[in-house]
Parts: C-alpha cells; sequence; structure tokens
C-alpha cells in the first residue's frame, strides 16, 4: 500500500506561476552562467549574467537562475535562497552552507545541490562568568531540490563557564552555558541523497574551581566546579513527497561539571546538565518505486513510513 501526498503550490512559493522561463528578464532575479562576468554583471540582465551565485548574493540577489552546468557552492550567513535550474544533474550546485535560513528550488528535476549545512553559531565561552548559550535553531524549509548529500541543521553549542579564582577563599568554577534547541526541518518535493539531520545544541562544559594553598590554614579549601550545561531540546522533521535517504534526529548531550579545587578541603566536582530530548520524525509520505522517474533507481531513495524503510 502506498500514499502520496503532493502540493501544487508548495509551502514557500514553489508553484508553476512562480517558476521563471529560460532569460525572461525579471529585476529581482540574478542569472548566473558558466560564461557570466561577476566583474560586470548586473542583478536582473539576464544578457550580463554572473559566474557564480555567491557574487550574485553579494550585490543583493536572493533567487538566482542557474544556467546548466556546474557551478560552485560556497557559505553565506542567511541563506533564505532560491535556485531555478534547467534540469536535473543538467544544473548543479556544489554544497551550500549558512548560519541561518532556507533553501528552497524550482523542483527536484531541475537543480541538484551537493548538500545543505545550516550551522547556527555557537555559544562564546566566558573567562569571567557563565558560558553563553548556544543559538537556538530555527524553522528551516528545504523545498524542491535534489541533493547528492546529506542536509543538517545543527544548533549551537553552549559556552564554556569560566575558571574560580585560586586563593585563601578560593572561588567556585562558573556553569557552562546551554546548548540551542531545534525548531523544526520541512522538508517537500525532494530527493535527499544522505540523510536529513537535526542536531540540538550540546550543553557546555562548567569552570573549574579555585585552587586554595595546602597548608595549616583550616579555611584553605578548594573552589567547587561550575555545573554543565543541559544539552539543547529537539524539533521534528517532517517530509512530504520526498525521497530521503536516511533521517536523525537524536537527543543532545549534557555539559560536563567543572572540577573541584584542590586545598585542605578539596573543592567538589560541578554536576553535569541534563541530556537535550530527543527529537520526532513524521515521515508522512510515501511514494512506490513505480513512482521514480528518468530511470533513477531506489538504492539512496527511500521512502519511510513510520521510520521503516518502504519500497
Amino acid at each position: 500500500m502506498s500514499f502520496t501526498c503532493s502540493f501544487a503550490g508548495g509551502i514557500g512559493g514553489g508553484g508553476a506561476s512562480n517558476l521563471l522561463l529560460p532569460d525572461a528578464a525579471d529585476p529581482n532575479v540574478a542569472y548566473v552562467r558558466t560564461s557570466g562576468n561577476d566583474g560586470d554583471a548586473v542583478v536582473g540582465d539576464p544578457f550580463r549574467p554572473f559566474a557564480s551565485w555567491l557574487a550574485a548574493y553579494s550585490a543583493g540577489a536572493r533567487v538566482f537562475d542557474m544556467g546548466v552546468g556546474t557551478f560552485a557552492g560556497g557559505s553565506v550567513t542567511t541563506l533564505n535562497v532560491k535556485f531555478l535550474g534547467k534540469g536535473k544533474d543538467q544544473t548543479f550546485v556544489g554544497a551550500i552552507n549558512g548560519t541561518s535560513g532556507s533553501v528552497y528550488g524550482n523542483g527536484r528535476d531541475n537543480i541538484t545541490v551537493g548538500g545543505v549545512n545550516i550551522t547556527f553559531p555557537n555559544g562564546a565561552d566566558n573567562p569571567g562568568g557563565d558560558g553563553f548559550p548556544g543559538t537556538d535553531a530555527t524553522n528551516v524549509n528545504i523545498i524542491g531540490i535534489k541533493t547528492t548529500s546529506d542536509v543538517v541543521v545543527t544548533a549551537g553549542t553552549g559556552g564554556t563557564g569560566g575558571n574560580g579564582d585560586d586563593g585563601i577563599l578560593a572561588a567556585n568554577g562558573f556553569g557552562g552555558g546551554n546548548g540551542g534547541a531545534s525548531a523544526s526541518v520541512f522538508v517537500q518535493d525532494c530527493i535527499i541523497g544522505g540523510y536529513v539531520a537535526m542536531v540540538s545544541g550540546n550543553g557546555g562544559t562548567g569552570g573549574n574551581g579555585g585552587n586554595s594553598p595546602d597548608d595549616s590554614d583550616p579555611t584553605s579549601a578548594g573552589g567547587n566546579g561550575g555545573n554543565g550545561g543541559n544539552g539543547g531540546s529537539q524539533g521534528v522533521i517532517t517530509c512530504f513527497n520526498s525521497f530521503v535517504g536516511g533521517f536523525y534526529a537524536g537527543a543532545a548531550s549534557a555539559g560536563l561539571g567543572g572540577a573541584g579545587g584542590g586545598g585542605l578541603a578539596p573543592g567538589s566536582a560541578g554536576n553535569p546538565g541534563t541530556g537535550g530530548s530527543a527529537g520526532t520524525i513524521s515521515t508522512q509520505f510515501v511514494q512506490a518505486s513505480a513512482d521514480v522517474s528518468d530511470g533513477e533507481t531506489t538504492t539512496y531513495h527511500l521512502s519511510m513510513v513510520s521510520g521503516t524503510p518502504y519500497t
């Protein structure tokens, strides 16, 4: 038994009304061709195309009409980009990296990318206090593309807490920052050649307690270690009308407590944080192998029903 969920327009404007004709001038679109020249390209002018989408991104474009050929991937801060290709495996863009945002295409039969990695910033270490928390992930959409590798969304890891000062009255260490929480990863109309992975941020390590002189002073006690940060909670991966090689949405690790400082009465080690809660995977789609087009195989294009491979 098989079920197919499909949406004519798609979330994020993936419907036919948004698909540009090849070389149709649009002032909001950057045209990218293997014959382009980043030095004199102009956003919106199909007769003055860019050679790279990164250069077009720097010029303010967020929608890229890609020609036939192979184009380098690259890293930007905020994605929220859309690639309009000329055919699956005819237009290939290398791996795309960002620190937030989503990636859209004009259909999995039109654009192929090497993979997508979205890594939210880590929390900073804090020598004078508690570690800063990792950045929570925001919702990510991956819609209308084929990838040859994984899609990975990672929340930020918590920073390390500062160590306590040494002295007769040794100070306690500071706590580690909490890991960032995951939100949701939504995949629609895609062929994902590897995993769709959602990774919450790990908790930061607590700082060590300060040391106290080892002499006859009865107040000479080491400081206690700081507590570790908590791991971030997981969100949910949801897929519609897609082939995905695998899924991963596990719990984040707890931060370790810092060591207690030395002295006549050594301080206690800090407590570890708590681990993040596990995420969920909603595979609300199925496509039978007979639905695979253009002679593709189902070797890594697994369909899933409640986490179980289906062919």
